[in-house]
């Protein structure tokens, strides 16, 4: 199939491949393929046949609970003795320009057009399937132990480690430093309130992944996609560390004003009290999270450089979320009639 030389394959319909730090993603016509790397990223062994296949399979089911009409099952690819080699996920293609990812860009570049979907609904209708995710979730001993104080200091000190190992962390100590300090300040004391957050029910089986880009604005309602599923105790989690994902892409993609409906109407259905430190505390996890997979993806990609730097600025995001997660205490002092009310 020709492709006219202006177009874009991957928003125009045509065929493309689109890969990410850990799959290959093929669209043609009205389908799309999935197929895993063969790598091990530490966190992520995909190196073995029943390890793709296992994780594959994960994907279909955890996927259907927010995207049931999208993925269509896992293909088996055999070698020429019949053996099976490999596996495919296969989906319905999704529509590119519908993205909550693309949408947002084209807003941000006066390139939006009149039928586009309506982004303030749009997210408070994500925000509201999402609190359907967590209200459903299974209740366990292994999911609340996840949101122990030391289980997330855990999370901080695997992915800041991970983070040190890669180029971008060896050339940026002084960023990644800022953050295991603000990370550690904040949580020491925290185990009160996160204990709380155990006990109210607030540590769900949740997305784990959740990115503007895998969220499409379609007409019947939104499709969340691409749940994390290789590992349950990373998609395991508090819900406003869950919520707190999107919030922080769409803020990176210079959508603040959504990021804030978002949280605003996830706490609306949910009725989550959750102190709004906490919120920008897993905000700046969700950061790091990003820049470790961003600096993954430049150390495997020809574009080493603008990956690079992308990573960098996630974790200066990652600084920011954490230094607006302080808590302060302001003392107002004065002789009567000095305006201390005011």
């Amino acid at each position: 199939m020709d492709t006219p030389a202006d177009a874009d394959p991957v928003t125009d319909g045509g065929p493309a491949v689109v890969e990410t730090h850990s799959a290959l993603i093929v669209l043609y016509g009205d389908e799309a393929h999935k197929v895993r790397k063969r790598i091990d990223l530490g966190f992520l062994d995909n190196t073995s046949v029943g390890a793709r296949a296992e994780q594959s399979r994960r994907e279909v089911e955890l996927n259907s609970r927010l995207a049931p009409d999208v993925y269509d099952g896992v293909l088996e690819v055999r070698g020429p003795d019949g053996e099976v080699i490999d596996h495919v996920v296969r989906m319905r293609r999704l529509p590119a320009g519908r993205s909550l990812d693309s949408l947002v860009r084209s807003r941000a570049s006066g390139a939006g057009r009149s039928n586009d979907p309506d982004l303030l609904a749009g997210v408070r209708e994500v925000a509201r399937q999402l609190d359907h995710l967590h209200a459903a979730s299974p209740r366990s001993e292994e999911i609340d132990a996840v949101g122990t104080a030391d289980a997330v200091a855990g999370l901080w000190r695997e992915s800041i480690g991970h983070l040190r190992r890669l180029s971008v962390g060896e050339d940026a100590p002084v960023i990644v430093d800022d953050v295991e300090w603000l990370a550690g300040e904040y949580l020491r004391g925290r185990e009160r309130l996160l204990r709380a957050r155990v006990d109210a029910g607030r540590v769900v089986d949740g997305h784990g992944d959740l990115l503007a880009a895998d969220i499409y604005l379609e007409d019947d309602g939104p499709r969340v996609i691409d749940c994390l599923e290789f590992d349950d105790r990373l998609r395991f989690g508090d819900a406003m560390l869950d919520a707190g994902f999107l919030a922080m892409d769409l803020d990176r993609v210079g959508a603040r004003d959504l990021a804030e409906a978002f949280l605003a109407a996830y706490r609306d259905f949910s009725g989550d009290d959750a102190p709004s430190s906490l919120v920008h505390h897993y905000i700046g996890y969700r950061a790091l999270v990003r820049s470790k997979v961003t600096a993954i993806r430049a150390e495997q990609s020809r574009s080493v450089g603008a990956d690079a730097r992308h990573a960098l600025e996630l974790a200066d995001r990652a600084v920011d979320a954490l230094l607006r997660a302080r808590v302060r205490l302001v003392l107002v002092g004065g002789v009567s009639g000095s305006g201390k009310s005011t």
